[in-house]
């Protein structure tokens, strides 16, 4: 006779409803003030203060990031570490994105290639972070590319290709 399993129940699942609540408190608050404060020496005239953009994505991934990061590999449900490893994703995605903007808004076209660079960086490593181990059975041959995963690609090239139109249309507006 098998020795049934025990459920872990719920609470797996309310860890992971209280790390997302927890992450969504801690970045938009850190977001707005480190807005607001640029915004109010920017509108008073006083120089930019460089390191707070590096502060505040630091701060933000450090406060977010530890309860994103044991929701990953702490518990024995898949579903709930893959929503840990989405969590992580998404933070180490924010801060990367914060960071740049410690880039004077005088250099656009720096900020720009910065913005450029960090996003193909992103789009390569995110991935396969919250794709996380493949199971031994379902792996795929290296280098063959199912056809949905191709297809999914081709339309959301047209989708940013399209997103474009308009600027192409009519020039950058401001």
């Amino acid at each position: 006779m098998a020795v049934p399993q025990a459920r872990p129940g719920p609470w797996p699942v309310v860890a992971a409803v209280l790390v997302g609540c927890w992450t969504v408190a801690v970045a938009v608050p850190g977001e707005l003030v480190g807005w607001l404060a640029d915004q109010v020496r920017l509108a008073t005239g006083l120089d930019r203060v460089v390191w707070l953009w590096p502060v505040v994505a630091a701060v933000t991934v450090l406060l977010a990031g530890v309860p994103a990061l044991l929701l990953a590999l702490l518990p024995r449900s898949g579903a709930v570490r893959a929503t840990g490893r989405a969590w992580l994703a998404g933070l180490l995605a924010l801060g990367a994105l914060t960071g740049l903007r410690a880039l004077p808004p005088v250099h656009h076209e720096a900020y720009l290639a910065a913005l450029a660079a960090t996003a193909a960086l992103l789009a390569v490593v995110l991935p396969r972070l919250v794709r996380g181990p493949a199971p031994a059975a379902a792996t795929v041959p290296a280098g063959t590319v199912p056809a949905a995963q191709a297809a999914v690609a081709w339309v959301a090239v047209a989708a940013g290709l399209a997103a474009l139109l308009p600027w192409a249309w009519f020039g950058a507006l401001g």
